[in-house]
């Protein structure tokens, strides 16, 4: 897990190479990224609160997709493509 300061760090090494980067909402520090990525079902217009930046939101289907483009998402990230490894199989 990474600490604030290592989050923050990450942020401004992408930003000065010219890169976005994304940070879990979850993640320590992730305000400071440029882009959030949160689960489906966000309350997105908090985040876009303390978010300058992009917003992607993880959707599973056409219904996600529908509630992430009402919800004000800037693009959606379409999941899991695959069974993920910690799920149960």
């Amino acid at each position: 897990s990474l600490t604030p300061d290592q989050t923050m760090f990450f942020c401004a090494h992408a930003r000065a190479r010219g890169l976005r980067l994304a940070g879990h909402h979850k993640t320590p520090g992730a305000t400071a990224c440029q882009h959030q990525h949160l689960p489906g079902g966000a309350d997105v217009a908090s985040a876009r609160a303390s978010t300058p930046g992009l917003l992607s939101v993880s959707c599973h289907d056409a219904i996600g997709l529908d509630r992430a483009f009402a919800a004000g998402a800037d693009y959606a990230w379409l999941s899991p493509v695959h069974t993920p490894g910690s799920k149960a199989k």
